[in-house]
């Protein structure tokens, strides 16, 4: 079991901690952060007011955070704080110095988590589609595999008022595809929601607390035909593995909003 939330603001108001005091004690067993895990953008310094908020998710088990586009907003910001409290969450990705932690991955029975940083390069022959491709190969071959799962932070898909990212998409999904990933996670738009394309689900988990975005603004848009679920709110999912990938995403009044289940390749 894991919890998915992004996009966490405490200072604009109660929603973080509200979510967070509603999906926590479901119990996840690790935390998957879809990216801007604070705004020094807001009006006062929010790294300091972050931490008691975020405290009781922090306790819940291991944090294994996306980099967003509010992660290094000062000029010593993400190594002060990114690469300080959450570097090394994971393992295999760049291993230069000034590189460090942009990209990674990580296993939990059987199920492994890529995880892209969409700051970077995309293209196809980028470090992190090379990676990705290499990485994912590679997973296929340990021991107790079962499938992977990637997550980012700002989307490939989307019906709202951020952009997506179709170029992206001709890159990695191929790979999705050619690996059987069942499940996309992304972060950015601030908001719920879920695309249902064949053997692919992405879900938008970007409703940690940041001020709410127009999820419907681009409806226009050709994959918007396969966007099953979504919703203004604030929100994190869990996620269950068993013999299928179960979830339910909650806002945070208590409201479950969305339930579902994906089949396992």
């Amino acid at each position: 079991r894991f919890l998915a939330i992004g996009d966490t603001n405490p200072t604009l108001g109660p929603a973080t901690g509200n979510v967070l005091a509603r999906t926590l004690p479901l119990s996840p067993d690790f935390i998957v952060h879809v990216g801007d895990i604070q705004y020094y953008d807001s009006t006062v310094e929010t790294w300091g007011s972050w931490f008691p908020v975020m405290q009781p998710m922090l306790s819940a088990g291991a944090f294994f955070p996306a980099i967003g586009n509010h992660e290094a907003e000062t000029a010593t910001e993400y190594a002060d704080y990114v690469v300080r409290f959450f570097g090394g969450a994971g393992f295999d990705g760049p291993m230069a110095a000034d590189a460090q932690d942009q990209f990674y991955r990580y296993t939990s029975g059987g199920v492994w988590f890529f995880v892209l940083d969409t700051e970077l390069p995309l293209d196809a022959t980028s470090d992190q589609a090379i990676w990705l491709d290499h990485e994912l190969a590679d997973a296929t071959t340990q021991a107790g595999y079962r499938f992977s799962i990637v997550y980012f932070h700002k989307p490939f898909v989307t019906c709202g008022d951020t952009a997506d990212n179709i170029p992206a998409r001709a890159v990695f999904e191929p790979m999705f595809t050619k690996y059987k990933v069942p499940l996309v996670i992304q972060g950015h738009m601030h908001g719920y929601e879920r695309f249902t394309f064949p053997g692919l689900t992405y879900i938008t988990a970007a409703g940690g607390g940041g001020a709410l975005g127009d999820v419907s603004q681009n409806v226009a848009r050709p994959e918007c035909s396969s966007r099953t679920t979504f919703g203004r709110f604030y929100s994190a999912t869990v996620f269950d593995i068993g013999s299928a990938i179960h979830g339910v995403t909650i806002d945070d009044s208590g409201t479950t909003q969305d339930t579902f289940d994906i089949a396992i390749p």
